[in-house]
Parts: structure tokens; C-alpha cells; sequence
């Protein structure tokens, strides 16, 4: 709260002293409650209720629901500057990890994409689950990137330098065939040639040779006629003849992660927040926690305070 003197010169002419810098309305949230409630909404997942239910009980600080929604846009708004860093920080990388999730914006559904590497996470919205989103998201392409992706279609549209498919998801449906059907050998062994190429990179124990041994290893196994009863297995083997070159490409190269689980946990954040609100209102809500969780997420890579991220962002513009 601060309060200015005002004086009635002799003259009739009424003087007002100025308030500080950055205050310019009669109600003015500044740049500490502002990161707050981007910390709070975002980082910790609290919804805009009790955000502003906890503003007011802590710290005596009366705000409504329109004030907490108001505040996150103009924090959202400052970070885009920030936002757009962290996209082509993203695309400098060498290997880019991809994913997508479904998101529920007021009942119907659009996408969560996020495009990460070690060292930045970008989350944007899109309406679309196909290639147009990702033409729209990054289109200046992945020429010069490997990208580690599961199998969805979209991936593959693009020229990138190298696939890498991630291994957890074939792993998983592998061991889900297996379940079904436990006397089919061909799934036992193709599961084990990947755990065992797992185990060797885990090991750093992969040498040309191994690799070599692995790859024939593979490709005789992928030309082995299926079991045309099952069809899983005829779906699975023929998208590993299609995606053959992209299953064991992280064995010739230590910069290739072997699976996708970084994108999956960047993305997992949107699964969160519409676990504990039910959903996103307008796509703009969505938006402000895309932006607003690619910079959090991209500060805790870099091992960087997210809230004093949050707060060095929401001092960056103090006008209305």
C-alpha cells in the first residue's frame, strides 16, 4: 500500500507527489505476487481458487479469481520473449525429443506438443494431433536434428537427419503381446535382442562389432514370417520393417537417447493439471501454462530457481 501527499498551494493549484515507478493504477499487483501466482498455478499445480483463497488467508492480500486469471495472462505476456529463446534453443540441439497429449480445452480436445532437449523444454497448443501442428510449431523442420519420438505418424513427415524410436514403447508392447500369446518365441526374442542392446549402452560395453551383430541380428528376425493369427504381431513387425533403420540408432551414436522418457515427462505436467482442475477453460488458459511451464521446466534443467525465473520475468515490463 502506498499513499502520496497532496498540498493546496497559495496560488489555488493543488500539488500530488508522484507514486514509485511501476504503480499506475488505484489496485496494482507488482512483480512478487505476480511470479507467485505463476508459481503457484503452474509449478505446484493449484488451481485458480484456491490460488486466490491462499493469497488472501496467508497474506491478507484480497484478490479474486479475475485478478489470479489477469495476472497469469500478464506474466504470460512478459515471458514471451522467453518462450520464443527457449523454442530455438530447442531447435539448436542436436537430438530433439517429441511428444504430444491430448488436452481438454472447455470439453473438447486439443493437443499438448512438447519438442526437448537437455537443456530447454517447449510446450505449445495446437488444435491438431497431425503433421500441420508440428509445420505450425516448428517450421523451420528438423534438416539438422535427430528426433526421438514413439511411432506416431506425424513424426515421420518431416526430413530429419535420424529417427530414433523409443524403445520403452516397443518394449511395452512387446511385453503386452507376450501376455497374450507367451508361446510365441519370435516376441521373446525380439524383446531380448533390445533389453540386451539396452544393457550394453547401459554398461558401455556397445562396440562396432556388437552393434554390427545386433542390427543382423534384427533384420533377420523382421523378414521372419508372423504369426497371421495374431494380429498385433502383424502390425508390429511391419512397422519395424518400415522403421527399420530407426530402432537401434542410439548404439552408433552416445548422444542418441535410447527412449522418449524426457519428452513423456515433459509433457505428463498437462496430465497433472487436468487431473486437479478437470480441465482448461479457453485455449488462452491453456497457453499461459504452456509458456508459462516451458520456462519452469526449461530453469530446472538448467538448474536455475523457477520461481526466481518466474520473478525476473515478471520485472521485466511494470506498465498496464
Amino acid at each position: 500500500e502506498h499513499g502520496v501527499y497532496k498540498i493546496k498551494c497559495k496560488c489555488g493549484h493543488e500539488n500530488t507527489a508522484a507514486f514509485p515507478q511501476g504503480i499506475v493504477a488505484p489496485v496494482s499487483y507488482g512483480p512478487g505476487v505476480q511470479s507467485l501466482v505463476a508459481y503457484l498455478s503452474v509449478r505446484q499445480y493449484i488451481p485458480v481458487e484456491r490460488t486466490a483463497e491462499l493469497i488472501s488467508n496467508v497474506f491478507g492480500l484480497p484478490i479474486s479469481t479475475g485478478g489470479v486469471c489477469y495476472l497469469l495472462e500478464k506474466v504470460k505476456q512478459k515471458a514471451v520473449p522467453v518462450y520464443e529463446s527457449i523454442r530455438q534453443l530447442v531447435l539448436e540441439g542436436k537430438v530433439i525429443g517429441a511428444d504430444e497429449t491430448g488436452a481438454n480445452i472447455n470439453g473438447k480436445n486439443n493437443w499438448a506438443w512438447t519438442f526437448q532437449n537437455p537443456k530447454a523444454t517447449y510446450i505449445a497448443i495446437h488444435k491438431s494431433r497431425g503433421h500441420k501442428a508440428i509445420a505450425d510449431i516448428m517450421p523451420e523442420g528438423f534438416e539438422h536434428n535427430i528426433l526421438v519420438t514413439d511411432c506416431w505418424t506425424a513424426y515421420f513427415k518431416d526430413i530429419a537427419a535420424l529417427h530414433q524410436l523409443c524403445t520403452a514403447h516397443l518394449l511395452r508392447e512387446l511385453k503386452f503381446v507376450a501376455g497374450q500369446y507367451p508361446k510365441n518365441t519370435w516376441v521373446q526374442r525380439m524383446y531380448g535382442l533390445i533389453v540386451n542392446a539396452l544393457e550394453l549402452r547401459k554398461e558401455n560395453k556397445l562396440t562396432a562389432q556388437k552393434s554390427e551383430e545386433i542390427t543382423r541380428t534384427f533384420l533377420l528376425l523382421i523378414e521372419e514370417p508372423a504369426s497371421q493369427e495374431i494380429k498385433e504381431l502383424i502390425t508390429f513387425q511391419k512397422r519395424m520393417v518400415k522403421y527399420s533403420g530407426y530402432v537401434f540408432a542410439f548404439m552408433d551414436n552416445p548422444e542418441i537417447p535410447p527412449d522418449n522418457n524426457g519428452s513423456e515427462r515433459a509433457i505428463r505436467n498437462f496430465k497433472v493439471k487436468q487431473k486437479i482442475s478437470g480441465l482448461f477453460r479457453s485455449k488462452g488458459g491453456a497457453e499461459i501454462f504452456a509458456t508459462l511451464r516451458s520456462v519452469i521446466d526449461t530453469a530446472i534443467k538448467q538448474e536455475q530457481n523457477p520461481y526466481h525465473k518466474l520473478h525476473a520475468i515478471s520485472l521485466l515490463v511494470q506498465t498496464e
